[in-house]
């Protein structure tokens, strides 16, 4: 049964713009015309539609999305291939987890320094403070961070 793009539209609950997007970048085949000259669309399309939806979710930029799909076609033989794409992008976000959480440590020690300085009315005194002063959570980012004692970091300034 053929349907128009409104109804792929409302059915996948995306913008009738991005299913032309898809059409002029490679991604989604270009939809028959009705009599009324009307796109219209396939359940192989709604399928193939579902697929990069579901891998752009996952964090596939198109490019990568343009890949696969010629992959699902042929059946077995292509399974490696596809899951070598998968594997790439899987690794890409390991990458960027491990450096979100090299951020959230240092802004978790930042947030501890600054809580630790209003007890104190001044950042100053903390620079004075040996390793053993810091909360164990904390003196991996103090060793990675500035790999000085704080003493030797210190300034005027009150960063």
């Amino acid at each position: 049964m053929p349907y128009t793009i409104g109804e792929v539209a409302r059915m996948m609950n995306i913008a009738p713009s991005t299913l032309r997007y898809y059409e002029k970048e490679g991604l989604l085949s270009l939809g028959a015309r009705a009599s009324n000259g009307q796109r219209t669309y396939t359940d192989d399309d709604i399928a193939t539609l579902s697929i990069i939806e579901y891998l752009k979710f996952c964090g596939l930029p198109l490019k990568e999305i343009r890949s696969f799909l010629p992959l699902i076609r042929p059946g077995g033989e292509t399974l490696s291939a596809r899951r070598d794409i998968l594997a790439k992008e899987r690794d890409n976000v390991r990458a960027q987890i491990a450096a979100l959480q090299t951020k959230l440590e240092r802004l978790e020690f930042s947030c501890w320094f600054y809580e630790t300085a209003q007890q104190y009315g001044s950042v100053l005194p903390l620079y004075e403070f040996s390793e053993e002063h810091f909360p164990p959570e904390h003196r991996n980012v103090l060793r990675e961070s500035f790999h000085l004692p704080l003493t030797h970091v210190r300034t005027n300034l009150e960063w």
